[in-house]
């Protein structure tokens, strides 16, 4: 799943330090346009809904953070 994940990040920000990044916001590797770029092919990767209530922050802060959210979904 992480590697998944990596492929779309590295897709919106070809050079973003994803693996070592504890944040993504504070590091500006993502802003919200490629939140909402990841979050759509996210559910199409995993053919899934990520429920509006899920689309915070925290939720995307990191890899960890981001596959806790997937793991509620697939």
């Amino acid at each position: 799943m992480k590697d998944k994940i990596l492929s779309i990040l590295k897709e919106i920000e070809p050079d973003g330090d994803f693996e070592d990044s504890l944040d993504f916001f504070e590091d500006e590797l993502i802003d919200s346009f490629g939140i909402i770029t990841m979050i759509t092919r996210l559910e199409k990767m995993f053919s899934i809904n990520i429920r509006s209530e899920d689309i915070i922050a925290d939720n995307f802060m990191n890899l960890s953070c981001i596959e806790t959210l997937l793991n509620k979904y697939v």
